[in-house]
């Protein structure tokens, strides 16, 4: 059985699973309800849980492979996570091609943040 890419668990105790790197699932996540913790699925096949913050951002940065084999194969290169918290926020940079989280601490007049769509926060 596949394991979802994520897990949220509302306030209200309710779930709701994402999908797969194809289909992340995320801007289905309800709006309307407001998130107690986000289980993420890293590489390795462990999950990164995340709470205490008041909103939450994903994007997937995607590589085209261009030589030998794999040419055209499209494989993702990092996924980003930016939690909004009380004073600044919080970025978890999972990296897919060598395996790691890096994190970054972005202030809030960030000119990066601002860039994000505002579409793709979650509460």
């Amino acid at each position: 059985m596949n394991k979802p890419l994520f897990q949220v668990i509302f306030e209200d105790n309710s779930s709701f699973n994402g999908g797969d790197y194809h289909n992340t699932k995320w801007l289905e996540i309800p709006n309307d309800k407001k998130i107690r913790t986000i289980f993420y699925l890293l590489p390795t096949g462990d999950y990164l849980g995340l709470g205490g913050f008041k909103r939450i951002y994903q994007y997937i940065e995607v590589l085209t492979d261009l030589n030998g084999a794999e040419s055209g194969k499209k494989k993702i290169d990092f996924i980003c996570l930016i939690v909004e918290k009380e004073d600044n926020y919080i970025q978890y940079k999972i990296n897919h091609q060598d395996i790691g989280v890096e994190i970054n601490i972005l202030s809030k007049n960030s000119g990066y943040i601002e860039k994000l769509n505002p579409i793709g926060w979650r509460n």
